[in-house]
């Protein structure tokens, strides 16, 4: 019956609009009858609960476990409804495996102090089974959706592809388009999302490749009034494949064959990438983006021991040295760095020797260089230090009494790391992960750890997705021994960003900055706006690089560059040597601005005007989580000549008095919190001004 309403639906689109709308009707009716007649069929009925969410777990006449509906606790309105599955276990599982009889899965719940969890258990054929898994956190409005394959037979088992998930949603209207963002440029790509209408996401190798018309692993499903936002924990590759039903959407994500490459072992048991589902209730960009952003946060909180949110200055020297970095380079740094009140201080690669992991000695006297690392730390200063754990040299890989690693086969060699990439589904590798971060802090006061380089290869004897899922438990083990570690991901700039990373993890090299060394404030201006869509403010990590590149005497110039890393986590790769002692005064004042915006970026409430070709400017507007005080970011983007930028101030609290002030002009205005709402300000550029920075203060 369901298979004969879609097919009504595909016909409709051919006759005129007075029948289109009796068949939707009576497909709604028809749909609506399916539901209730499918429900009388299944005894098995299950709920999770907590403060925000109740959804109702049920099973599908074709055997499918399903979110039959998600509502809100507080109004009970729909959230979703459940179509079914007209395509029965085939949409799920591979024909092969599913059996020509099977018992019904039964909803199991388990409470947690953290998590209520359900699981949903089906038989396969040649004892297999398959496991469909619900989390939802005891508070906040966002759950998780996982697959999990076991294999109780004797013999191990190739698997094709692996689910995710898949549903049929309807959402009353509320799926009108998709957003996503491309890969490495952080474009916004919004589609319409129409009945028929087909849209396809995906990334290969990495959770984010920038090849093949690769995305990040995140979009949003919206319509006039809510939307839902979903996010996947998974550092491979991937597939989403999405299509417009009505007032509703199908959606599919999976491993496709070349991401998976999984044969299941005797008695072995595989989760799969975990879907993240937050959805909310209004349409509102700024409160919806922050409630998504804070749900996820402290849910990351819960799954992965990590420090204290901060937003460090870090120098790196990466843009100023590349591999030629050394002792004579390292101290002048030191020298000229107290004035900057660094954070923490990064040497990148080629502080190494031979993938030994201990400074070159044709570069360094290792003994002055642990003294340094020491001495940074005792002043207050972060050490840190780049590495690529999962490549080792021959000559090294049973060094310092860590256990030797199999080499992956085929094996990938890396000419820039002078090792091999190591088979990552061993079971002592996430105790050498454990062991290299050990030696790093021991031996050199490291509390800042930047791990780069590619993890994973087209092919190998375990498989991608083991190769991934070995990769993701070690990087776990070294958060959970290291709770206070700062950690930041690279993976050649932005090609492995997902949940996993940006829970795990600190800060994210969002984008390579190019092999000129060549500053470029649009570049990085526009790459931290757009990420900041669904990347958080305190891991969206952008560098200004060589400032003796820049005019010393070009203080707009050098204002608006500082400026275009400030509005996530600014880093600095510049030989602080050469910058002069002016240009050095005005980079002092944006760094005393950098912490005195950074308070407001915690809330994750923020308004983004996105860099276009005909906007006048490009800039964020943040708001304390009490909305008491804000700070707009402005930068000159088309418009040239003189002109006034309009700002209002929407998320203000209306009460009250604020003071205005401008950054640069030290201008000072006083106004009332209805005012900056409704009427707002206007910022004048004049013909030579780059950017704007304005601070917004309540007077009560």
């Amino acid at each position: 019956m369901i298979e004969s309403s879609f097919a009504i639906n595909h016909a409709a689109h051919k006759m005129p609009a007075q029948f289109v709308n009796q068949l939707k009707h009576s497909r709604r009716i028809l749909l609506t009858l399916v539901w209730v007649m499918g429900l009388c069929f299944i005894s098995h009925a299950q709920e999770l609960s907590n403060d925000k969410l109740r959804l109702k777990l049920n099973v599908t006449p074709e055997g499918v476990p399903v979110i039959e509906e998600a509502t809100w606790q507080a109004t009970g309105n729909t959230v979703f409804r459940d179509l079914g599955t007209p395509e029965g276990l085939g949409a799920w599982i591979q024909p092969s495996l599913i059996p020509d009889q099977t018992a019904r899965p039964v909803w199991e719940i388990t409470e947690g102090d953290e998590f209520i969890t359900a699981v949903a258990t089906l038989a396969l054929s040649e004892k297999l089974s398959v496991t469909w898994v619900v989390e939802l956190p005891t508070k906040g409005q966002l759950f998780r959706l996982h697959i999990r394959l076991s294999n109780g037979g004797k013999r191990a088992k190739m698997v094709d592809t692996f689910p995710v998930w898949l549903a049929n949603w309807d959402l009353g209207g509320e799926s009108q388009w998709v957003r996503s963002w491309r890969a490495i440029e952080y474009d916004r790509i919004e589609q319409t999302l129409e009945s028929g209408s087909r849209i396809r996401l995906a990334s290969r190798l990495n959770s984010s490749e920038d090849v093949d018309d690769g995305v990040n692993p995140y979009w949003i499903v919206g319509g006039p009034d809510s939307r839902i936002f979903f996010g996947l924990e998974w550092c491979g590759g991937w597939n989403a494949k999405l299509q417009g039903i009505d007032d509703g959407v199908k959606f599919a994500v999976s491993l496709p064959p070349d991401e998976c490459q999984l044969v299941i072992n005797r008695g072995e048991t595989i989760d799969g990438p975990t879907l993240f589902v937050t959805p909310t209730s209004t349409s509102d960009e700024v409160n919806e983006r922050a409630t998504w952003m804070r749900e996820r946060h402290i849910l990351g909180r819960m799954l992965y021991d990590t420090p204290p949110l901060s937003f460090p200055l870090t120098y790196n020297n990466w843009y100023a040295t590349r591999i030629q970095i050394d002792e004579n380079f390292l101290n002048n740094q030191v020298a000229a760095m107290a004035p900057y009140s660094f954070d923490a201080f990064v040497l990148d690669a080629g502080w190494f020797a031979d993938g030994r992991w201990k400074p070159d000695p044709n570069k360094f006297k290792p003994r002055d260089f642990v003294t340094t690392m020491a001495n940074l730390r005792s002043g207050g200063v972060r050490p840190g230090l780049w590495s690529t754990p999962q490549y080792v040299s021959e000559t090294n890989n049973d060094e310092d009494g860590e256990s030797a690693l199999a080499i992956q086969e085929p094996p990938v060699k890396s000419n820039f790391i002078g090792g091999f990439l190591v088979d990552m589904t061993q079971d002592n590798f996430p105790a050498y992960m454990v062991d290299h971060v050990k030696l790093l802090r021991d031996r050199y006061s490291v509390d800042y750890w930047k791990y780069d380089q590619p993890v994973f290869s087209d092919q190998s004897n375990t498989g991608k997705m083991k190769n991934v899922i070995g990769f993701q438990h070690a990087m776990q083990v070294v958060r959970v021994a290291n709770p206070d570690l700062f950690i930041e991901n690279c993976l050649n700039g932005g090609r492995m960003i997902n949940e996993f990373t940006l829970l795990a993890t600190q800060a994210t090299w969002l984008a390579d900055l190019g092999s000129s060394g060549i500053p470029d404030p649009r570049a990085n201006v526009s790459v931290a706006l757009n990420a900041m869509e669904f990347i958080f403010p305190w891991a969206a990590l952008r560098f200004t690089i060589n400032f003796d590149r820049i005019d010393p005497n070009d203080d707009e110039m050098t204002r608006l560059y500082c400026r275009s890393a400030m509005a996530g986590v600014w880093g600095i790769s510049s030989d602080l040597s050469s910058i002069s002692d002016h240009q050095r005064d005005v980079i002092l004042k944006e760094i005393g601005n950098y912490r005195k915006l950074n308070p407001l970026k915690f809330s994750c409430m923020y308004d983004l005007q996105l860099p276009s070709g005909s906007t006048d400017v490009a800039g964020v507007t943040f708001y304390s989580r009490r909305r008491y005080n804000a700070g707009v970011l402005l930068y000159r983007w088309s418009r040239e000549g003189a002109f006034e930028q309009h700002v209002t101030f929407v998320k203000l609290r209306s009460t009250g008095m604020y003071r205005v002030v401008d950054a640069d002009t030290g201008v000072e205005t006083i106004a009332s919190g209805s005012d900056l709402n409704n009427n707002g300000i206007d910022i004048p550029f004049s013909p030579q001004r780059l950017s704007a920075l304005v601070f917004v203060e309540t007077m009560n």
